[in-house]
């Protein structure tokens, strides 16, 4: 039972704060704070705010099951069949690049893959897709990777960090 009070005690000591801030301007770690402070505090009011709020952004259990669409990647067809292996995992890189320079323009906490498909990407950049695609192209994709990518990789990487957590 003292256990149980302290550990109100603290979570409330460490979530007041956050709690009289906007619910819809706290971050995710902030807004998992609050709902664990509510539950402790038994303030069911508080706490069916904050669970809204975590539906609406889709944090945690609110999640929709997006599995196929995150996990897709550059099919090894078109160019891909008969190019070196090392190309697609190139190309992979460079898809994922995009992937999070989309993100990042979008302050986006969603998964990477359901941005856009490779073909998508190939489509818009360059006006082929990986059954039209050529050497050049992939020459092109790869120079853009090698160029872009640490800068892009390191602002997404701090993005995620400070907004992403929890989510």
């Amino acid at each position: 039972m003292i256990r149980k009070s302290l550990l109100a005690l603290a979570l409330m000591a460490v979530c007041t704060p956050a709690l009289s801030q906007d619910i819809e301007a706290m971050n995710p770690k902030e807004l998992q704070g609050a709902a664990a402070a509510a539950v402790v505090s038994e303030d069911a009011d508080l706490l069916l705010e904050i669970m809204q709020e975590m539906q609406r952004r889709e944090m945690l259990f609110f999640k929709e099951d997006r599995t196929a669409i995150c996990d897709r990647e550059p099919a090894k067809t078109g160019y891909f069949e008969t190019a070196h292996p090392f190309h697609h995992g190139a190309a992979k890189q460079w898809y994922f690049m995009k992937l999070r320079e989309i993100r990042l323009a979008e302050q986006s906490c969603e998964c990477l893959a359901a941005a856009a498909s490779f073909d998508d990407l190939l489509q818009e950049q360059f006006g082929v897709t990986t059954e039209t695609m050529t050497e050049e192209v992939f020459f092109a994709m790869r120079d853009e990777r090698e160029s872009n990518r640490r800068a892009i990789d390191e602002n997404y990487r701090a993005f995620h960090s400070a907004n992403c957590r929890g989510e």
